[in-house]
């Protein structure tokens, strides 16, 4: 299973990324949600951990553009959880 986390502090982003890769998942990052978009389009995971409160988009408006462009999801439904990533695994 692939998991994008997207977190735009970096220390969070690289804490949460070692912690899930040692529960034997294959991790993609991305520091704001334009590059998480980009990174669905290029190589759509199946569950997507989402930072709310980024700077340039939002994880809200991630989300309300993937459902808006369902094109860009090629395998299918994509799962998305947004949350305050630093605190999801203190």
């Amino acid at each position: 299973m692939k998991v994008l986390l997207v977190d735009d502090n970096n220390f969070s982003l690289k804490l949460l990324q070692k912690r899930v890769e040692e529960s034997g998942f294959e991790v993609a990052t991305a520091l704001d949600g334009i590059k998480a978009l980009n990174a669905v389009r290029t190589d759509p995971p199946d569950l997507i951990l989402l930072d709310i409160m980024m700077p340039r988009l939002d994880g809200y408006r991630v989300c309300k553009l993937l459902r808006v462009e369902a094109g860009a999801v090629k395998k299918g439904e994509i799962r998305a959880a947004l949350c305050n990533l630093l605190h999801m695994f203190m």
